[in-house]
């Protein structure tokens, strides 16, 4: 017991005096219990009052870190005695406690910026008294922006630049300010990271000094080493040049160029051949006559008080005659034969210049054509004109110009077209003719090109056209095209028509209209065209028998006999020679027909070369071409007509039955026929 107060928890036969027992007396009341029993208890005499142990002995804090704002101190407590003492800290600002800051580490911040930083430390442990020790202050700063070095480039000369170059400023994000200074002395205004010197700088020195600044840190400044002395400056020349082209009598300007200081005085002085003009102090000059053939240039010399003067002098030239000033010609008026085309000069300097004008086809001279309008002649269709105008005067270099081209020259008028037609029966073989139609002026020439739907078929250029089997199926049309001398060319396209085949119906009807009129002279009839047609159409023998009819019906054998008479005998048969000579070349054949009009015998009194020129033939042939040899003979007569000739091969078997290319057969056999 405390002062005769339990002492919570103290039950046990020994107990060790606390701080709180100290000062106060203690006992110890022991209570005696047995069953059956009542308990007794007896409290023992007080001790006497109860004293502290040794005092604690405390160790010396200090601070150590660098006291910069952003960067964290920490708090050494020295040694402290008993060893098991307990140490608490508490950070403070110029003696004042720091709120939360009770480690012994502690982060600086702004605030303690230019403030005193101490930490105290207390020492406590059971039976002892507490004891705080407070460290020695140390002054919080702001961190020193890192310096880095300076140095200054350029040429330590008037109107030059020079420049500031910082090198290794840090942290990053450093803010740097500059300050030119002359002879150590600020220049008011001079805080770029550049200076051009001026003429207050001369015979002076320069250094820029700069300042590296960045919030939550202490700026820093770095001075440079100082320039040479600055010299006395010179005036910088421009590049002299002299406008246009140096020509007596136009007038010369020098273009000084650009020149510094900007309010520097110019002079100008113009040199021939190197050596100064007198009286040519201008900054312009007319060169004159007597100039002409000599080198032309102009000196330029720039002053201004404190700076040594310069001179720049221009490139030479050599003065030459002027050149006539050419105008713009051009050319008015309807580019169409007979109409008249006229130059316009424009305008040409000097005003008294004489002009000459050549008009040109394609670039080159047309005889005669030297005045200022010309006519353009049929030689001129389709090309282009051209007028070339030169102007000369005394004491000039003449100058000539070209207009620009006309559109190719047109004819006058243009030729009209007809309306072109096809005629004739659109089957492979059969031939097509191309009616023009009608054309002006009448004497046109007219060109033909036939086409297969619509692209040139090649070698078809004549106004007929005999369809090929390749046509078949296609639509072919003809192109007539219209020209003539001064006139505009003219083309016209024909409706089309789709070739069909010559084994088609209508290939047959046009066959047997063709034969009819070949063999007997006249169109059949539509009954004759309708059987006919049907019987070709059966192929095989029925082509044979067809041609065999035609070739000895009674029609054909008369035509045939009264053409032998005429043109062997010179007259026509009677009725009954007609007769004879028709039942004999049904009996005897053709061959026969002709020996009975050519013959060996003097009572004919008849030439016998022909049938000399027969056997001839004959002997050069095999059988099977026997009677073709002989129709060839007679087509040379002239009273077979090559088609007629044609059909005869066909009904001799050499093509019977080969009726899918009739007409391409007759065709070929034609070409051998007059070969």
């Amino acid at each position: 017991r405390r002062d005769g107060v339990d002492i919570d928890g103290a039950t046990g036969t020994t107990y060790v005096p606390v701080t709180g027992d100290v000062g106060a007396t203690l006992t110890v009341a022991v209570t005696g219990s047995l069953s059956g029993y009542t308990q007794a208890t007896a409290v023992s005499t007080a001790t006497a009052a109860v004293q502290p142990k040794s005092a604690i002995v405390p160790g010396t804090p200090t601070i150590s870190g660098a006291p910069l704002i952003g960067l964290t101190v920490i708090a050494s407590a020295g040694t402290w005695t008993p060893g098991s003492v307990t140490l608490s800290y508490q950070w403070r600002r110029d003696g004042a406690a720091i709120d939360g800051a009770t480690t012994s580490r502690y982060a600086l911040a702004e605030a303690d910026a230019g403030h005193d930083l101490s930490v105290a430390v207390t020492g406590s442990a059971d039976g002892y008294d507490p004891v705080t020790v407070v460290s020695a202050p140390v002054r919080a700063h702001l961190q020193p922006v890192t310096a880095g070095t300076v140095t200054i480039s350029g040429t330590a000369a008037v109107a030059s630049t020079l420049t500031a170059v910082p090198s290794g400023w840090g942290p990053a994000g450093v803010t740097l300010t500059y300050e030119w200074r002359r002879d150590g002395a600020a220049i008011g205004g001079a805080t770029s990271s550049t200076y051009n010197p001026v003429v207050a700088d001369v015979a002076h020195t320069l250094t820029v000094a700069v300042t590296g600044a960045k919030g939550g840190y202490e700026s820093a400044t770095v001075v440079s080493a100082a320039t040479g002395t600055i010299a006395k400056p010179a005036v910088s020349s421009g590049t002299v040049t002299i406008s246009g082209t140096p020509l007596a009598g136009l007038p010369q300007t020098a273009i000084p160029g650009s020149w510094l200081p900007a309010d520097v005085t110019l002079t100008y002085q113009w040199r021939l051949d190197g050596a100064p003009i007198v009286g040519a102090t201008s900054a312009t000059y007319t060169p004159s006559q007597s100039d002409v053939g000599h080198l032309l240039s102009v000196a330029v010399t720039g002053t201004k008080d404190g700076y040594d003067s310069a001179t720049a002098v221009s490139s030479s030239a050599t003065v030459a005659k002027p050149v006539v000033v050419a105008g713009t010609v051009t050319i008015t008026g309807s580019a169409v034969v007979a109409s008249t085309l006229t130059a316009s000069a424009g305008a040409w300097a000097p005003a008294d210049v004489a002009l000459a004008f050549q008009w040109r086809r394609d670039g080159t001279n047309v005889d005669g054509a030297t005045a200022s309008a010309y006519v353009p002649v049929v030689d001129d269709i389709g090309h282009a004109l051209t007028v070339a105008v030169t102007g000369t005067k005394d004491g000039y270099v003449s100058a000539s110009v070209v207009s620009a081209p006309t559109a190719a020259i047109e004819p006058k008028d243009a030729v009209v077209a007809g309306t072109p037609t096809i005629t004739g029966t659109p089957v492979v073989g059969a031939p097509l003719k191309a009616n023009a139609g009608t054309w002006t002026p009448g004497d046109a020439t007219l060109s033909y090109q036939w086409r297969r739907d619509g692209n040139p078929i090649a070698g078809a250029t004549t106004s007929s056209y005999r369809p090929i089997p390749g046509d078949e199926g296609h639509s072919v049309t003809v192109a007539v095209t219209g020209s003539k001398v001064a006139y505009k060319t003219a083309t016209a396209v024909s409706g089309g028509v789709v070739i069909q085949s010559a084994t088609s119906k209508l290939g047959y009807e046009a066959f047997v209209k063709a034969s009819y009129m070949d063999f007997l002279g006249r169109m059949p009839s539509d009954a004759e065209v309708a059987a006919q047609t049907t019987a070709l159409a059966k192929g095989g023998a029925a082509t044979t028998n067809y041609l065999t009819s035609l070739a000895h019906s009674e029609e054909w054998l008369s035509a045939i006999v009264t053409k032998m008479y005429q043109d062997t005998l010179g007259r026509s048969p009677d009725a009954a020679g007609l007769a004879t000579a028709i039942e004999y070349v049904e009996r005897l054949g053709l061959e026969n027909i002709a020996r009975f009009f050519v013959t060996n015998d003097p009572a004919r009194d008849q030439p016998c070369d022909l049938l000399e020129h027969y056997r001839g033939v004959n002997a050069a042939h095999d059988a099977r071409h026997r009677e073709n040899a002989l129709l060839v003979g007679v087509a040379g007569l002239g009273f077979v007509g090559r088609q007629k000739l044609a059909l005869l091969v066909i009904h001799a078997g050499d093509l019977a039955g080969n009726r899918g290319s009739i007409y391409m057969h007759v065709e070929n056999v034609q070409k051998n026929a007059d070969a």
